[in-house]
C-alpha cells in the first residue's frame, strides 16, 4: 500500500544527525556479479525474494532488471548485480549500472523510479553494505547515484536513518496515488468540481457516438492481444509524428513486450482498453505489485480528444480498482498535471549522489555542491520558483 510520508528533510537546510545505535547487528555477507550471466545467476532467487514481500514494487522484480538488460542497456556487461545474505538466505538485491566512476540504479526515461529490494527493512544491512561497498571486495568504491527513489522505500529509509557524510540530496516532484480503499463514489466526490463536469460532459458526448466498452487484461495471452492496440493508441498524434511514441523505437517495443511477458506470468502486468462503438480510443498500461496499481502508460486517440478519453478510462479503471478487495492505492508513478483533478496525495520521491570518502571523492562533493550553490543563486536571482525543478540540498 502506498503511504504518504515525509521526507523528514527541509530543502536549503542542512541537518546533521548521528546514525541510531544498532541493538542487534546481525552480519551480513555481500557479493556482486555483473552482465547477463550474473543476473542468470541471481534471477530465481531473486524472484523468490520478491514474492515474500507484501510491499513489492515492479521496479524491484527481476523482470524489471532482465527487460532493461535485453533492450535498454547501452553495455549490458556494465550492470552490476550486489546481493546481501544472512546464512544461506537471500536478504537484499541491490541492481546497479557502472558508469565511469559512478554506481547508478537502473534509470530510463521509461523506468523512473527504482530502488533495493530487502523485505522486512533490516536496518542493520545499510550499514555493514556501505562499509563493503567502499571496501576492496565490493565493486569499487565509486559515487553512488540514485537518482529517483520513494523518500518511504528502502533506500530512501536507510539514508535518513544513516546520514552519508558525503552527500547531495535532491527533492523531486513526487509520485501521484489514490487511496483505493473507499468506494468509487467517495473519489469521484472528492474530486474538482471542474474535473467532475468534464468528465460528466464527456461521457454525454460518447453516449451519442456509440456504446463504451472497458475491458481489463491481465492474463499473458490477453497482454499479447492488446499490445497492438496499446501501441497504436499511444503512438496516435503528435507522440507519433514527432517519433516519441513507444513504437518508433524497436528496442522499447521489446521493452513493453518483455515486461508483458515476464510480469504477465505471474499476474503483475496489465493493459486496458476503452472502446467506443468498435474502436479503441484509450489505453492504460499498469502495473499491479504490492495491492498497487501503478500507472506506466496512458493514452488516447487525439481524434476523440474532445470527449477527455483519458478521464473515462481512467474513472472505469478506478471502479474497478475500488471494487477489488485485494488493492489499496493506484498510482500514477510520476506527479501529473492531468491528474491533479482527481485530486491525488503526493508521495515524496528523491534522489542522493553518495560520493566515497577519499581525496577523489571529496574534490567531486566540493565541485558539485559549489555548482548546486550557484545555481540556487541564479535561480533566485531570476526569480524561478525552487519547485519547478526539485529542490537540491547537503547532508554533511
Amino acid at each position: 500500500m502506498i503511504q504518504e510520508m515525509p521526507s523528514g528533510l527541509t530543502p536549503g537546510k542542512v541537518e546533521v544527525t548521528r546514525p541510531r545505535r544498532l541493538e542487534a547487528c546481525p552480519q551480513w555477507r555481500f557479493q556482486f556479479t555483473r552482465g547477463i550471466e550474473g543476473l542468470t545467476a541471481i534471477e530465481a532467487i531473486w524472484e523468490d525474494l520478491a514474492d515474500s514481500d507484501p510491499h513489492l514494487a515492479f521496479y524491484q522484480c527481476p523482470a524489471w532488471a532482465r527487460a532493461y538488460l535485453e533492450h535498454l542497456a547501452p553495455d549490458p556487461e556494465a550492470l552490476v548485480w550486489v546481493t546481501g545474505w544472512r546464512g544461506l538466505a537471500l536478504g537484499l538485491v541491490l541492481p546497479l549500472e557502472q558508469f565511469g566512476s559512478k554506481l547508478c540504479l537502473l534509470h530510463h526515461d521509461h523506468m523512473t523510479l527504482a530502488d533495493a529490494l530487502a523485505p522486512g527493512l533490516d536496518d542493520s544491512i545499510w550499514p555493514q553494505l556501505r562499509a563493503w561497498l567502499s571496501g576492496p571486495k565490493g565493486p569499487g568504491n565509486a559515487a553512488l547515484r540514485f537518482p529517483a527513489i520513494p523518500s518511504h522505500g528502502v533506500l530512501g529509509r536507510w539514508l535518513e536513518l544513516f546520514p552519508e557524510p558525503l552527500s547531495l540530496l535532491r527533492n523531486l516532484d513526487g509520485s501521484a496515488w489514490l487511496s483505493c480503499e473507499r468506494s468509487y463514489s467517495e473519489i469521484l466526490k472528492g474530486a474538482s468540481a471542474n474535473h467532475r463536469s468534464n468528465l460528466s460532459r464527456g461521457l454525454k458526448r460518447a453516449e451519442k457516438l456509440g456504446p463504451l466498452r472497458y475491458e481489463s487484461f491481465s492474463h499473458p495471452d490477453e497482454l499479447t492481444s492488446a499490445m497492438p492496440h496499446f501501441l497504436s493508441i499511444e503512438a496516435s498524434g503528435w507522440k507519433g509524428k514527432q517519433g516519441g511514441a513507444v513504437s518508433c523505437k524497436a528496442e522499447l517495443v521489446a521493452f513493453y513486450k518483455g515486461l508483458c511477458s515476464s510480469l504477465g506470468t505471474r499476474q503483475r502486468c496489465e493493459i486496458d482498453l476503452l472502446w467506443l462503438g468498435t474502436d479503441p480510443i484509450a489505453t492504460i498500461f499498469w502495473f499491479r505489485t504490492g495491492g498497487t496499481l501503478h500507472l506506466q502508460k496512458i493514452a488516447y486517440l487525439e481524434d476523440h480528444g474532445e470527449l477527455g478519453p483519458g478521464r473515462l478510462i481512467m474513472a472505469e479503471a478506478l471502479q474497478r480498482a475500488c471494487a477489488d478487495p485485494s488493492l489499496h492505492g493506484v498510482s500514477f508513478i510520476t506527479r501529473c498535471p492531468w491528474a491533479d483533478g482527481w485530486r491525488t496525495k503526493i508521495a515524496p520521491v528523491c534522489s542522493w549522489t553518495l560520493f566515497p570518502d577519499t581525496w577523489r571523492g571529496r574534490f567531486a562533493f566540493t565541485l558539485n555542491r559549489a555548482k548546486i550553490s550557484l545555481k540556487n543563486r541564479l535561480r533566485r536571482l531570476l526569480k524561478k520558483p525552487t519547485a519547478q525543478a526539485g529542490s537540491t540540498h547537503v547532508i554533511s
